[in-house]
């Protein structure tokens, strides 16, 4: 799971490249990855609460409107 301090030093790694002009492709490709890993877990957080809860959650679309 990403923790908040993951991101904090991912940050501070790309804040000292930027003043350095050093920045690279992979610091931009590791900040990428952390931010979708995050709303990955954030995504799944939100789905385990919802089913503890008891809110039953959709798992087939709605029907097309041209099919009725």
């Amino acid at each position: 799971m990403i923790r908040s301090e993951h991101i904090k030093e991912e940050i501070k790694v790309i804040d000292g490249a930027i003043d350095k002009n050093e920045v690279t492709l992979s610091h931009i490709a590791k900040a990428v990855t952390l931010v979708v890993k995050l709303l990955q877990d954030m995504r799944s957080n939100q789905t385990a609460i919802m089913k503890k809860t008891g809110v039953t959650l959709r798992t087939k679309p709605n029907a097309d409107s041209s099919e009725k």
